[in-house]
C-alpha cells in the first residue's frame, strides 16, 4: 500500500513539474526511470540507477537541478500502467528524457546530452 501511495505522489509531483515547465516556459530537467527487481533486469536496473545517481551528483556539483522519478515497471498499478502506456514502454528497464525513451544510458552519454 505504501509503494502504491509513493508512486501516486511521485506521479503528481512529475505532472506538476511538467505543468510548471510548460506554463512558466522554463527548463526543468526531469528523468523518468523505470526499473525492475526481477531476474536479469535487476542487475541492469541497478547499473542504470548507478549511472543516474552519478549524473545527479554531477549536476549538483555544477549547481544544476535534476529530478529523477523512479517507478517499478513490474508493479501493476494504474499509475505505473499509465506512464508505461504514455511513453510506450515495452521493456522492464527504461529511461525517459523529454518524451524520448532509452533502454540504457551511461553517465558519459547522459553528460553528452547537455542537461547539466
Amino acid at each position: 500500500a505504501f509503494k502504491r501511495l509513493y508512486f501516486d505522489l511521485e506521479l503528481r509531483d512529475l505532472v506538476l513539474s511538467q505543468y510548471y515547465e510548460h506554463t512558466c516556459n522554463v527548463s526543468v530537467n526531469n528523468v523518468i526511470f523505470f526499473y525492475s527487481n526481477k531476474g536479469a533486469n535487476r542487475a541492469i536496473s541497478q547499473a542504470q540507477g548507478e549511472h543516474l545517481l552519478k549524473f545527479w551528483n554531477f549536476c549538483l556539483s555544477r549547481k544544476r537541478s535534476l529530478r529523477i522519478f523512479s517507478f517499478d515497471s513490474d508493479y501493476n498499478t494504474p499509475t505505473v500502467n499509465y506512464l508505461k502506456h504514455k511513453y510506450n514502454i515495452n521493456n522492464s528497464v527504461a529511461v525517459i528524457i523529454g518524451n524520448v525513451s532509452y533502454d540504457f544510458l551511461t553517465f558519459e552519454r547522459l553528460k553528452a546530452m547537455g542537461m547539466c
